[in-house]
């Protein structure tokens, strides 16, 4: 599986990309939104992983990548404990994730 993560803390990227790696996919990682919106519009990823950036964060990449028909599976890395479901997403499919010590 070919992955993109968009994370701007490197110690928590390394961490994330190092699981992946291992596991057997590929991992390409971006350390902020704007370059992760970049990538995921010009290259093919079965899933782009992001997190809740300032700036562009990961609900503004996938609000302009629905337009555009991209349809990668989005999952997102937050500590936030309200959830936004301002569109389309299918609570059911979110899963916690361990975060590095």
């Amino acid at each position: 599986m070919r992955i993109l993560l968009i994370e701007d803390d490197r110690k928590t990227s390394d961490y994330i990309a190092k699981g992946f790696s291992e596991a057997g996919h590929v991992c390409d990682v971006v350390g902020d939104g704007r370059d992760g919106l970049f990538r995921a519009q010009r290259e093919a990823y079965d899933v782009v992983v992001y997190r809740m950036l300032p700036g562009l964060d990961g609900l503004a990449i996938v609000c302009s990548l629905r337009p555009a028909k991209i349809g990668t599976s989005p999952l997102f890395l937050t500590a936030a404990k309200e959830r936004v479901w301002d569109f389309h997403f299918d609570p059911n499919t979110i899963s916690a994730a361990p975060t590095p010590q």
